[in-house]
């Protein structure tokens, strides 16, 4: 979640961009949970969090929530919402391409 709403507050206009863009996210969730860059992106954020900011679903998933997308399950703030619905969706795709 920390490394979600961090880029979601970063635009990317080139892949480059987007890859330092994760960089630093990645640093500011390091530093916050007391680990180095590698155990946090091994251990703490998701791949599928990573892939889906560099190719736009992120920042899109997170525009489209705050133009009066769905509303949220039980209990999970809007932030959360939107990053279970990208895993969801995510590994539906994953698991029928592997079917």
């Amino acid at each position: 979640m920390l490394a979600c709403v961090a880029l979601k507050e970063m635009a990317a206009e080139t892949r480059a961009g987007a890859s330092k863009n994760v960089l630093q996210a990645i640093d500011a969730v390091a530093g916050l949970l007391g680990n180095t860059r590698a155990v946090c992106r091994k251990s703490y954020i998701h791949p599928t969090i990573i892939d889906a900011y560099v190719d736009g679903a992120l920042v899109t998933a997170f525009a489209r929530r705050g133009s009066g997308g769905r509303g949220s399950p039980a209990k999970l703030s809007p932030d959360e919402a939107v990053v279970l619905a990208i895993l969801q969706k995510r590994s539906t795709g994953v698991r029928r391409k592997a079917a």
